[in-house]
């Protein structure tokens, strides 16, 4: 297929493309990204691979070529980015979304199957658990809320559109991995550890993540872009395991050979922030045959030893 992958040089499209390009497919990168920055380098394991193109280009301004699907990933990811600055937030989340659904329903002679990435975000605190994707969304930060919206009008649209765009809706959980951004959960308390410095555990660290390996998630995008069951369908793409927070953060000091007793600092709960998160993904199971093959303590590891070696 000819594959476009919005957002190309993200941490979860660092390990998609290669796995796309691995399948014999075309693939077009398209994203905005200062050279030399740590997202530019992110592409060079296959910037010069003869099947992979990319386009400097953000997604309001594609100049659009046909394409078999689009993986739209880009978004702004960052919960607290997202609190202090909502407008942007809402661009780039929202209007670009609306501009690509525009591109895709106009594309001739046909639509493309647009692969949407969400988040788990769009959940809110749940007392349901496992979270099944037929809740109601009662997001509970900006980001989740941006999320959801652009998640209900990838369905208008694509419903509306004629022909029909399929479409298929895909919800992680907290993915983790090798060059994810420094700020995010896992590697965030390995830098604190690293740095020798304390890790603060909001809320006491009681809460509970449902951490996926960011080589799940690739798996089940790989199948739901093979796969026409899962037009017009939303999966979650979870791990199937309950992290405490304070659990993920003593692994982090042990990595780095700090006792965790006097390196954990106790402050209040962030508003808004989910108490638990475990998904249930048993559908992707049922309908794709899917699985989350690594599991939490496997996909730690492969962080730490790739956090070492920075």
């Amino acid at each position: 297929m000819n594959v476009t992958v919005t957002g190309a040089g993200g941490f979860l499209a660092s390990h998609l493309i290669p796995r796309l390009l691995e399948g014999g497919h075309q693939v077009t990168g398209v994203d905005i990204l200062n050279p030399g920055s740590r997202e530019s380098w992110r592409l060079d394991p296959f910037r010069s691979h003869q099947r992979f193109t990319y386009l400097w280009r953000s997604v309001e301004d594609l100049p659009f070529a046909f394409t078999d699907a689009i993986l739209h990933l880009a978004a702004v990811t960052d919960v607290n980015f997202g609190r202090h600055s909502p407008l942007f937030t809402l661009q780039q989340n929202v209007q670009a979304t609306l501009k690509l659904l525009w591109l895709a329903a106009n594309q001739q002679p046909g639509p493309p199957h647009l692969i949407y990435i969400s988040t788990h975000s769009v959940y809110g605190p749940n007392h349901l658990q496992p979270i099944p994707e037929d809740v109601p969304l009662r997001p509970a930060t900006f980001y989740g809320a941006s999320k959801a919206m652009a998640e209900m009008m990838v369905r208008a649209v694509c419903q509306e559109s004629r022909p029909e765009i399929p479409y298929t809706i895909i919800r992680p959980s907290l993915m983790y991995g090798e060059r994810e951004r420094p700020g995010a959960l896992a590697s965030l308390f390995l830098g604190l550890a690293f740095g020798n410095k304390p890790i603060r555990l909001e809320g006491g660290g009681q809460q509970t993540r449902d951490m996926t390996y960011v080589s799940n998630v690739v798996d089940l995008l790989a199948l739901a872009l093979e796969d026409s069951r899962s037009h017009g369908q939303t999966y979650n793409a979870g791990s199937g395991q309950e992290i405490p927070i304070h659990l993920l953060a003593e692994r982090a000091m042990i990595a780095a050979n700090r006792e965790p007793v006097g390196s954990l600092v106790i402050t209040d709960a962030r508003p808004g922030e989910e108490g638990r998160l475990l998904l249930d993904s048993s559908k992707a199971t049922r309908e794709l045959g899917w699985s989350p093959v690594v599991p939490f303590e496997q996909g730690f590891h492969r962080l730490i030893k790739e956090f070492s070696k920075r």
